[in-house]
């Protein structure tokens, strides 16, 4: 993916690692809708630091491997052109961390293991400078938080300039590394957004050449909302004769799998209801979490206040939905539709697509009869 419409993100990150080299470490928090092009920027950003003499080191948070204490750090420790005597000192360390949580049954780490793993960074950064990139935050064990957090908090003077990416989508009003970072005086924010018309006519250029963007373009940022990868996947789409086509969905899949929890079923809620009214009583959803989800989703191309953006977007969402799922969704609707008036047509519609074992029961009642 190329970048476009990165000009003030880059200079931000080109600034701070000025700064970290010489002695005057930065933490880095990049946040924005998902799939807007984070990683693609601080990966990229990795052979920009490279070229000024500093050494990047990489780590990938996932939710699937949330349950491995210290995952993270283990993995910054891995990519570390570490000597084999402080090698053995870190994994005896991540080791003893392992050891004692399973113990504890939690993953409390203690400080002297925290301080040990953070310890044998700050040294290497004493011989090379450091680039170290965590890559969706949110998704890195608890024992590696705190190793990041204590790490983050050392870093005035020290040769470490540290960026981690992070899905800033308000659903995770829980997670309090990024504003803790944020607090600290080397602690700074980069917002990636998504693409504006021109970025994707640009970025559509260099795929396509001028005639076809000029062409195109519109349309695409409307299908899109500016996400850099849907954008990609309609280029793709064109390039195979199709528009819109197995690509796109592809796409709008990976921007839903990425997504937090309170998007996906707000998003499964949107499909059932076919409107954003009273979406929060259908989902059992707090006003308040609702609207975040909802605009997670418009700021990360996959809805509009109107509906999908395309309807390949909500025949894509609408296959990866399990059937009883939106069975029940359909005869809640139903449920709440009635409670609130709404006309026959509407109550009727869902009632329609709750049938089966997933309507619990609600097709017996009188009113839906």
């Amino acid at each position: 993916m190329e970048l476009v419409e990165r000009e003030a993100p880059l200079a931000l990150l080109t600034a701070v690692a000025e700064q970290a080299r010489d002695g005057h470490g930065r933490a880095v928090l990049v946040s924005g809708p998902v799939a807007a092009g984070k990683s693609v920027l601080v990966h990229n950003f990795a052979d920009h630091a490279l070229r000024r003499g500093m050494l990047p080191l990489s780590a990938l948070g996932s939710e699937d491997e949330r349950h491995l204490t210290l995952g993270v750090m283990r993995q910054l420790v891995d990519d570390a052109p570490l000597d084999p005597e402080d090698r053995a000192r870190a994994v005896a360390l991540i080791e003893d961390g392992v050891r004692a949580a399973r113990t504890r049954g939690g993953e409390q780490m203690d400080a002297g293991i925290v301080h040990g793993l953070c310890t044998v960074l700050l040294e290497l950064a004493e011989s090379c400078p450091l680039y170290l990139a965590v890559d969706d935050v949110e998704q890195a064990d608890q024992a590696s938080l705190t190793c990041l957090a204590y790490l983050a908090r050392r870093l005035n003077n020290a040769r470490v300039l540290a960026v981690f990416t992070h899905s800033g989508h308000g659903c995770d009003t829980e997670f309090r590394f990024g504003a803790d970072l944020l607090r600290q005086p080397n602690g700074h924010r980069v917002e990636v957004t998504p693409l504006s018309p021109a970025g994707v006519r640009q970025l559509t250029a260099q795929h396509l050449g001028e005639a076809i963007a000029d062409e195109r373009s519109a349309d695409w940022h409307a299908y899109s909302g500016g996400n850099p990868l849907l954008v990609e996947a309609l280029v793709r789409d064109h390039l195979g004769g199709g528009e819109a086509g197995p690509r796109y969905r592809e796409a709008v899949l990976s921007c839903l799998r990425r997504s937090c929890p309170d998007m996906v079923r707000a998003l499964t809620g949107y499909l059932a209801l076919g409107e954003l009214d009273h979406l929060d009583g259908l989902l059992d959803l707090s006003p308040a979490r609702t609207t975040e989800a909802v605009h997670a989703l418009i700021a990360g191309g996959l809805l509009t206040m109107d509906g999908f953006r395309h309807e390949a977007a909500r025949d894509a969402v609408a296959g990866a939905v399990d059937a009883d799922e939106l069975a029940a969704l359909h005869a809640r609707a139903a449920v709440l539709a009635h409670e609130r008036g709404a006309g026959t047509a509407v109550i009727a519609g869902h009632l329609l697509h709750a049938g089966g074992p997933a309507d619990g029961g609600v097709l017996e009642e009188p009113w839906a009869l």
